[in-house]
């Protein structure tokens, strides 16, 4: 039913008036849209936090010495920042590639 609806050459009307295939491409995409906001702000606090930390680490075998406070509050707002384009990107393809397309 829904590939007819897709794919039909004559408008599909529903019983309001309203193409059923515009409402069916709507509901599409207003789900892709909903489950990538969903899935980049649930993995948006792990990402930065293992971002944070692979940094931290690093810094200190470059120092070989415990880090300030101030320079893990930069780390961690650098990490937040890298998070967010990491996030994004990841959760964009993933859906696309399990058939949700925009």
């Amino acid at each position: 039913m829904l590939r007819y609806v897709l794919f039909s050459p004559l408008p599909v009307v529903n019983y309001y008036g309203i193409k059923l295939q515009t409402f069916v491409l709507f509901a599409l995409n207003t789900y892709f849209l909903l489950s990538f906001i969903i899935l980049a702000t649930l993995l948006f606090f792990p990402v930065s936090k293992l971002i944070w930390a692979i940094s931290i680490s690093r810094l200190q075998k470059k120092t070989s010495s415990e880090l300030p406070q101030y320079e893990l509050d930069a780390q961690l707002k650098r990490a937040r920042i890298l998070a967010i384009f990491v996030v994004l990107i990841f959760s964009y393809l993933f859906n696309i590639s399990i058939g949700l397309r925009p």
